[in-house]
Order: structure tokens, then sequence, then C-alpha cells
């Protein structure tokens, strides 16, 4: 197949595949072609399937030509690489996956569009479920495992340059039985194998099992971007070299060359010689060394030394020449020492593995560091639990502190109003105390009852705006004197209205005058729209202006105290706080304060 730049013509020069003659199609001037926009001259790859040829383009399609019609799949993305799969399909790949194409190039089906198989990736395999192929200069396999898709990585050993090439050719040995060869080379090496599942390949997942082909074998570098050719009938590879063809016959002789062989000399402990696959050390050993001997039939052009150390090295070691490894000062436990050489034809040595079990210094066993773990949490959590005990404590006192000037400054403001009212001196203090017992006898305790005692000392606060004329007059008020009294209620809730530090406050300086059934002031308010800290301040308040001696009249009894406070039940005073007050009057815990 030829391009012609001049024409736009693609020449197919095949007289089997076109009869006599050969055939020129123009693909430019294909009117039936709607997607073909691109250039066509960047063909990247050419493949022959029964009956038609599979072309794809650099400008971005794949194009099927039967030898008359031309059919096309269009993408917008390169095509780098055509395969044929078990099925005998058309497969391509670009740098969204790789794909499958119906006969009729209409519809593609995706193989794969993981992230690892995208990229740099140049030469595929479909086989049956799995598909092979290259990544950045890797081998991987990409299955479906139980549902699941599985990308595992085949280390091709000692693979130098790209991988090029990945085939899988069916073969006839001279009895004519049949079996299949996969074919992997780089721009180096061919390698040829029966397999590529598990069963031939190692842990690590290096390839075990198969035939290698190099330079020792007159094989010269494989050309990049090419693809080679499988003669089934003669059971022959054909190899695109940068000098010339090269040829793997399936059936022929395999003239190899044979690989170098390692043994070990000698390992030695600190100087003493040790013996064995399984070398047991004192916990206190230090230098460990390894010496290599080389077992060959050819001259000998250098070799290159491969070796780990498990538990030390994270990968293999490569150095020239040395047959001499040591190791100082390595950790207690199973440590496992891998070693195997390069020829300077490529082949690889046999490999030679030794195991190395070392005692464990105390501070390597596991439970040293638990109990040193267990060691300093409980340290760090003493020096937390003290420094925090340290802080809570000082916090605490601070807080009791602040507590005690809380309480004395306003006591202290209590007895400022106490003394504005000649004839009730005292009251204030008497009044929180008396709400305090009585409010704790209801079940408030905390912060609740805390600032029930604030707000009862400061619940006449509002007489300071109320004349002393009028506050400390001997005879009855005036009924214009006794609205200017009222007054102290809402003077008093002004006053406090900005203090947001002790809840209700506010309603109990405003609201304690008023009555259960109705008729209070300053709003009128009844029952339960009174609030319960003016209800309970307002029955303490009332205790201690009958419990109290006045200029005006002497103590009440205990008994007209009692007597009171059932006849005003539901009337001025709240029936359940009054039934409260009445148990304590008559229990003694509630008695006048001298």
């Amino acid at each position: 197949m030829e391009y012609d730049p001049a024409t736009g013509d693609v020449v197919i020069y095949d007289n089997d595949f076109l009869g006599d003659d050969a055939n020129i199609v123009s693909l430019k001037e294909d009117k039936e072609n709607t997607y073909q926009n691109g250039d066509l001259a960047n063909i990247r790859c050419l493949r022959a399937f029964d009956g038609f040829l599979a072309v794809g383009y650099q400008s971005g399609g794949v194009y099927r030509f039967d030898g008359s019609k031309i059919s096309v799949y269009h993408t917008d993305k390169s095509t780098v690489y055509i395969s044929k799969t078990s099925e005998g399909k058309v497969a391509f790949n670009h740098t969204a996956g790789i794909f499958t194409v119906s006969d009729d190039f209409t519809v593609t089906e995706e193989i794969s569009t993981e992230k690892q198989v995208s990229g740099n990736r140049l030469k595929f395999l479909v086989d049956g479920d799995k598909v092979y192929y290259n990544l950045n200069g890797r081998f991987f396999c990409r299955e479906v495992i139980d549902g699941n898709v599985v990308n595992r990585e085949i280390t091709i050993p000692y693979v130098k340059g790209s991988i090029v090439e990945i085939s899988k050719v069916k073969v006839k040995d001279s009895s004519g039985n049949t079996s299949y060869k996969y074919v992997i080379a780089s721009q180096t090496q061919a390698y040829i194998t029966d397999s590529l599942d598990t069963s031939n390949v190692d842990a690590s997942g290096r390839l075990v099992n198969y035939d290698l082909y190099d330079a020792t074998n007159g094989l010269r570098p494989i050309q990049a971007n090419t693809s080679g050719y499988y003669d089934e009938e003669t059971c022959r590879y054909y190899f695109q070299t940068t000098d010339g063809i090269f040829v793997y016959d399936f059936a022929g002789s395999k003239d190899r060359n044979i690989p170098t062989k390692i043994a070990i000399n000698s390992v030695s402990v600190d100087g003493v010689p040790m013996y064995g696959n399984e070398i047991k050390l004192n916990k206190d050993a230090s230098r460990i060394e390894f010496n290599l001997s080389i077992l060959e039939f050819k001259p000998n052009k250098g070799h290159t030394v491969c070796y780990k150390l498990d538990g030390v090295d994270s990968d293999y070691v490569q150095i020239a020449d040395d047959l001499t490894i040591s190791y100082t000062n390595i950790s207690g436990g199973r440590h496992t020492f891998h070693v195997y050489i390069i020829d300077s034809a490529g082949l690889v040595s046999n490999q030679i593995d030794i195991v190395l079990i070392k005692d464990k210094q105390i501070y390597e066993q596991p439970w040293f560091w638990i109990m040193i773990s267990v060691v300093v949490l409980f340290l760090i959590f003493l020096i937390n639990f003290l420094i925090i005990h340290k802080k809570a404590k000082n916090a605490k006192a601070r807080e009791a502190e602040l507590k005690g000037i809380t309480i004395e400054s306003i006591e202290a403001i209590a007895r400022t109003i106490d003394a504005k009212d000649a004839y009730t001196n005292g009251h204030s203090i008497r009044v929180g105390r008396y709400s305090k017992i009585i409010a704790e006898a209801m079940g408030m305790e905390g912060d609740s009852l805390e600032n029930l005692y604030y707000t009862a000392l400061l619940h006449d606060i509002g007489k300071i705006g109320i004349p002393d004329a009028i506050l400390n007059k001997p005879g009855r008020l005036t009924d214009e004197e006794f609205d200017i009294m009222k007054n102290h209620t809402t003077k008093g809730s002004k006053i406090l209205k900005d203090i947001s530090t002790i809840p209700n406050i506010v309603e109990g300086a405003k609201s304690h005058h008023e009555k259960y059934g109705g008729g209070g002031y300053p709003e009128g308010l009844k029952g339960e729209d009174i609030p319960l800290i003016a209800r309970i301040i307002c029955c303490a308040d009332c205790f201690d202006a009958m419990a109290t001696k006045r200029v005006y009249k002497e103590p009440y009894p205990k008994e007209k105290i009692i007597a009171e406070f059932e006849r005003c039940k539901g009337i001025q005073f709240d029936p359940e706080i009054a039934d409260v007050v009445i148990k304590l009057i008559e229990e003694g815990k509630l008695k006048a304060i001298d």
C-alpha cells in the first residue's frame, strides 16, 4: 500500500487480493466517506484480514478496504496500532484505550479504558478475555477476575529498550500437532514463551520459562514503530531490524548460548565461616560477607551482579564484576539474600537464595516498644492530669473569689437601697435569704438558685429613684404618693435591664408586687403569667413585712403569719408557693432574721 500526495490516492499492490491489475483507489475523492477530513499522508498502521485491509491514520480514523468499498470508523484520536483478536475482529488503540470495531466498521466496543493502559502505548495483543499491552516500556496483562478488572504487570527479565512487538502465533510441529507461542520483542531482544499466565511467572511477576534471542544469536536492533510478520505455513517469524530481516524459525534448531552459573564460595560472619542455605546469627553479629564464584564456558566479557537483601534493599542492587558483597549491622529478624548475574550476552544465571535469621536485641522486641508506649502514654496522661487538675483548682478558686466579690457587691448595693428607707433597714438582705430558703424547698438548685438570690437582693433597687419624703413618710401615703411609690418596680426594671449575666433579674424587680388573683402592679398580671421568680420574691417580701418589727407595728406571731398566708392563697400568693412557706414556718426553717 502506498500513498501518493500529489493525487491523494492510496495505491494497493496485491494481485492476489485485487485481481490481475493493481488497483488505485482515491480516498480523498470518495464521496461516500463523509468522515474523512484528515491528512491521509500520516498512515500509522496497516493490517491484512480475511477479505479486507484495515488502515489506521494519524489524523484519526480506522478504515476497512475490501478492494472496492471503503468503510470508516472515525475518531478524533490518532490510531496507533491495529491487531486481530482471537475471533478475527479488528482491534485498535489510541490514547483513550483499546477497542474492537464491528465488521461493518460502525460500532466499537471498549476492551479497556483504564488510565493504566493510556499514555505511551505502542503495541497490544487481544487474547480471548485477556489483553496484553506495553505501557512506557513495561508489560501488562488486563483480565476480569470475579467481576473485577485486574491489571497485573509481567516483568520481562532484563529487557533492554522499549517493547516493540507482542504477538500470539500458532506453531505446527513435525507430527502436525499445533500449539501456541507468544512473541515479545524489545528493540534488542526477542522472547519466545509458551505461556503468559500466572503459571509461568514467579511471585514477583517475573517471567520464568522462555527462549531468548539477542545480539549473541545474530539479532540486530529491531526497528521501532514497525511490526513483524509470522508465516503460519512455514512457522517462521520475520523481524525488521536495522540490518535487514531476522528470521526466527520455530521448527528449526535453537542455537543458544549457555548461561553463566554462579555459586556461593563462602559466607562469613565477623570473619567466621558459615555454611548452609539458612544461617542463624547472634544478636551481636556485625558484618556479613558473601563471596561468589562464577562457572562459565565462554570468554568472560564482563558481568553485572544483581543482589538484594530483603528488609534492607528496596530493590535489586547492580554492580559490575564485584564478586564480594557485604552488609553491616542488619536488624534482627528473618532476611533472605538473593543474588544472580547477567553476562555480557544478556543471559541470566541461576539465582541463589540464602536465609539469614538474626536474634533480636531487646529494643527490637515488639513487647519492649509496647511497654515503652504504655509508659510514655501514662506519663503524658499523668502530666496532663496534673496540669488540668491545677488549672481546674486555680479556676475553681478564682471562680469562688469572683463569686464572693459578686455576692459582696450585690449585698452592698442592697444595703445601700435599704439605707435609703429608714423603716425597712436590712429588708433586701432578708428577702434575698428568705427567697433562697423557699426556692430551695421547691427543688431549685445550682445557678438558678444563686440567680434567684441575686435578683431578690435587688428587687427594691427602684426605690433609689423614689423621693425620701415619700419613702420615709411616717403616716399614710396619699393616692398620689402611693402612685409614685409604685413606680419603684418599673424604675428598678429599667436600672437592671442591661444586666445579662443574671437571668430574669428584670422580672424579679418589676413583678414582685403583682398578685396571683390579679389587681397588683405595675401590669396587673395574674396567675401563671406572673414570672415564677417574682411569685417567690412576693412571698418572701410579705413574710419579712409581717415578721419584722416596724416603727408602726410589732412583728406578727407565727400563727398570724400562717393565717395570713392561708387567707391570701390564690388572692395575693401563688397557692403552691404559699403552702411551701407555711410548711417552712411550721417546721421552723423559715423564721425572722435579726
